[in-house]
């Protein structure tokens, strides 16, 4: 169990959900992961792993999808006779982070991250794993696989 705080309200203006906790390793610690769902995608995702030695943690969640509901949990993880083992993903803290912007968010230098203003339109989709096979006289079958994430478009001024 790791106990940890959540802000949804940098969002809005910074673009970013903050996740802060402080150290609890036991002697074989190994690392810190956090994990993110939503309603859409409802299977945890693994955000980052952390292996730093420090006695406060700070996450930036800059891909947190916007006004929906979204679920945060940290886990540690040990070494148990060499297996890698991670605690229960307990507490899970939820928000809504809330933005009607868009962000240019630059993984590795958050100074880099640019708040688009003046958005006129957007075309988005889903995109996912598809395989269609044609059957000779009995039609089609598509096969689904792996959601892959948004892509589309955006116009601005």
């Amino acid at each position: 169990m790791v106990a940890f705080n959540l802000d949804p309200s940098p969002f809005y203006h910074e673009g970013h959900v903050r996740l802060e906790w402080s150290s609890t390793k036991p002697g074989n610690w190994v690392a810190y992961r956090v994990y993110r769902r939503t309603d859409e995608q409802p299977s945890w995702q693994r955000l980052t792993h952390i292996t730093t030695n420090v006695s406060s943690y700070l996450f930036r969640d800059w891909l947190a999808p916007a006004n929906m509901v979204c679920e945060w949990a940290v886990v540690r993880v040990t070494d148990e006779s060499g297996n890698l083992v991670e605690s229960a993903k307990d507490p899970i803290h939820a928000a809504i982070p809330n933005s009607d912007h868009y962000w240019l968010i630059h993984p590795q230098n958050s100074s880099l991250t640019v708040l688009l203003n003046n958005v006129e339109s957007e075309e988005v989709e889903d995109e996912e794993e598809k395989e269609t096979m044609h059957l000779i006289g009995r039609g089609r079958k598509v096969d689904l696989g792996d959601f892959l994430g948004v892509k589309g478009s955006l116009s601005a001024t």
